[in-house]
């Protein structure tokens, strides 16, 4: 009976179950948050270089951009290029601007500048893999069981030509 009590076999086992248990969605958040900081960093740059590109070819009049379709255009136009090189699989790209906001104009400082807003479905590059677990849960606000979107803007100074 004294050899029983003393006898640890196993214990190393069920301690390994436990901890692999509690590690992994810590291991699977880091990973998940590197691809939605990676997207976020994507997006941001992309942003800039498409309100870069609107800014190039903006006019405005009595503090409104006068070719608001023009803009938003070039501004799509950059912003998939910018995201091409990250995302560059075939169909990957289809789909992924969700919206680009009317770009409006305002002022910095003294100068007039180009704000352009532009929102992409991320759930078509990365779906984070504890959001479905997080989705099993339940709770009254499921508005953070699903990533769906990321939202960047970007002001860009303009001269009018």
């Amino acid at each position: 009976m004294k050899s029983l009590r003393h006898n640890e076999n196993g214990a190393a086992v069920i301690e390994f179950a436990i901890l692999l248990f509690l590690l992994m969605p810590l291991l699977f958040g880091i990973i998940d948050f590197g691809f939605i900081w990676a997207q976020s960093h994507y997006l941001s740059q992309a942003t800039r270089e498409g309100a870069r590109a609107g800014a190039r070819i903006a006019t405005y009049d009595s503090g409104v951009v006068t070719n608001p379709g023009d803009v938003v255009l070039a501004v799509k136009e950059s912003v998939e290029t910018s995201l091409f090189q990250f995302y560059s699989k075939p169909g990957q790209l289809a789909g992924i601007i969700n919206k680009i906001d009317t770009p409006e104009l305002v002022t910095v400082g003294s100068q007039k500048a180009l704000k352009v807003s532009v929102t992409i479905n991320s759930d078509k590059i990365w779906t984070p893999v504890l959001w479905q677990f997080l989705s099993l849960i339940p709770s009254s606000d499921k508005k953070y069981s699903k990533f769906e979107q990321l939202t960047d803007s970007a002001v860009f100074p303009i001269s009018n030509h």
